[in-house]
């Protein structure tokens, strides 16, 4: 779902972020919850999405063709 402008998004980003940091988990006491932020505030503001389609169907050989990797030894 994509808000109408980037003031509403950041606007129910910051709403929802605060209301799961103090929702109560049912199984811990007091007002602990399950939730932690990597970053102060928890909303940050991206650019705009894009939305693109594929349509095409790929048959690889081995299921690691189309995600090729590099083994490095440090």
């Amino acid at each position: 779902m994509l808000a109408d402008s980037q003031e509403l998004a950041h606007s129910l980003a910051a709403s929802l972020s605060q209301m799961a940091v103090h929702y109560p988990n049912k199984e811990w006491r007091e007002l602990i919850s399950g939730v932690a932020f990597p970053s102060a505030p928890p909303e940050v503001d991206r650019d705009p999405v894009q939305e693109f389609h594929v349509n095409c169907l790929a048959r690889p050989d081995s299921r690691t063709e189309l995600f090729p990797t590099e083994v490095l030894t440090v």
